[in-house]
């Protein structure tokens, strides 16, 4: 994930500068340090912003609003190296904050610092359990000098509303799709107009998902992903399909799929004006023509349960749970 945040440094997301400046803004006029609560959506950027807000907090040379990029402080910012920088999320397969990781950190708030003063990035902090967020409230009511709390979440409902007293707040919302055209066009010249307003459409609310689908590989990926698809339907046997789906990119080719089955519906309700994959109304029609209505909200439905419980990291055996979803979906369309 760091590899992938310092690519961004360069790339950088428009619909970040605003909050930036703001943020820095604040720190820099106000002589007291106060904690950051940061709610976003999805795939806006959050990562990115917190480690620029970070590099600038501890750059050596800043110019106004602007990091320096070369000093010591910055290089570390960037390398994830920094000693007064610390971050705590949850595990790569559990939606729990350890409340060990947080206790860890609190502790080390009372050593001596690198450069007076220390930041602590609580990453999705609708992951601490009750118990962590009292430890973690305890703190915000008594805060220590040059010692600053940026937390960021993608639920702001599920923080205790103490917590949320205490903090700064702020919310970032998704790029309109003109801007986020706008700035795709920037990173290809491969891609039609209409193809960047399908991937804009597509990702609307999550642009990073936007940028990692202009690259032309991954969008042959895509139109491979509905040829096959289409294949598999005239065939009448979906287990075809099967070998286009693997552990590190099920959940967004089961979006693509998601979607293209929303189009069907649309379709079916007169609203093609609305339709989203544009370059794929033969497999829509296609679909269109093997769903009665009522099947394809309950194909719906069944698809995003399983999306959802892959997206919530419940343990399952993705494989044989898919191949299940693959055969009822066929015995539905054609039996």
């Amino acid at each position: 994930m760091d590899k992938y945040i310092k690519k961004q440094e360069i790339i950088w997301y428009p619909w970040l500068s605003n909050p930036y400046r703001q943020i820095i803004s604040g720190y820099l006029n106000n002589k007291k340090n106060y904690s950051m609560l940061i709610n976003t959506k999805i795939g806006l950027g959050t990562d990115i912003l917190i480690k620029k807000i970070s590099q600038r907090l501890f750059c050596m040379n800043p110019n106004n609003l602007k990091s320096c990029f070369s000093c010591h402080a910055c290089q570390l910012i960037l390398k994830s190296n920094h000693p007064d920088f610390y971050k705590i999320q949850c595990g790569k397969y559990i939606n729990k904050i350890d409340i060990n990781n947080l206790r860890n950190i609190i502790s080390h708030l009372y050593y001596s610092s690198y450069q007076n003063r220390k930041i602590i990035w609580i990453k999705n902090i609708e992951f601490l359990t009750i118990e962590s967020m009292t430890l973690l409230l305890k703190v915000l009511e008594e805060p220590k000098k040059n010692i600053i709390f940026l937390l960021s979440t993608h639920n702001k409902n599920k923080i205790l509303k103490t917590i949320q007293s205490r903090c700064i707040c702020i919310s970032i919302d998704s790029p309109k799709k003109e801007t986020l055209i706008l700035w795709l066009k920037k990173y290809t010249s491969q891609l039609s107009n209409n193809e960047l307003e399908i991937i804009s459409n597509l990702h609307i609310n999550n642009p990073k998902l936007a940028f990692n689908l202009i690259h032309i590989e991954n969008w042959i990926k895509r139109k491979k992903f509905f040829y096959l698809l289409r294949n598999s339907l005239i065939n009448k046997n979906l287990l075809l399909w099967l070998s286009e789906f693997n552990q590190n990119n099920i959940s967004i080719k089961l979006y693509w799929l998601i979607t293209i089955l929303i189009d069907v519906l649309k379709n079916k309700m007169k609203i093609e004006n609305f339709i989203i994959n544009t370059d794929q109304l033969d497999l829509i029609n296609q679909l269109n023509l093997l769903h009665s209505n009522d099947m394809l909200f309950e194909i719906i439905k069944e698809w995003n349960i399983y999306y959802f419980r892959l997206k919530s990291k419940i343990n399952i055996n993705k494989k044989i749970q898919l191949v299940s979803q693959l055969i009822n979906w066929q015995e539905k369309i054609f039996n």
